[in-house]
């Protein structure tokens, strides 16, 4: 659903489908190529997968803010 955190973390047709709640039709739609479609189904589930171990892992955020600190010294 295309509210909250959603919005900001999601790339529609990426690493998700971005859809305003009350969207039934849309919903449906989106749904149903996902059932459908393996290949798509695929690509979004594996990009967001990367999206998610690159950019939001402790470890990474942990890398990414002692560098940060490190260039300000």
């Amino acid at each position: 659903s295309s509210v909250g955190a959603d919005k900001n973390v999601i790339e529609h047709g990426r690493t998700g489908l971005l859809v305003e709640h009350n969207d039934k039709q849309l919903w449906r739609k989106y749904l149903l190529e996902l059932a459908i479609d393996r290949d798509k189904r695929g690509y979004i589930a594996e990009q967001a997968r990367e999206h998610v171990t690159s950019g939001y892992l402790l470890k990474n955020r942990y890398r990414a803010w002692e560098q940060a600190l490190t260039s300000l010294s």
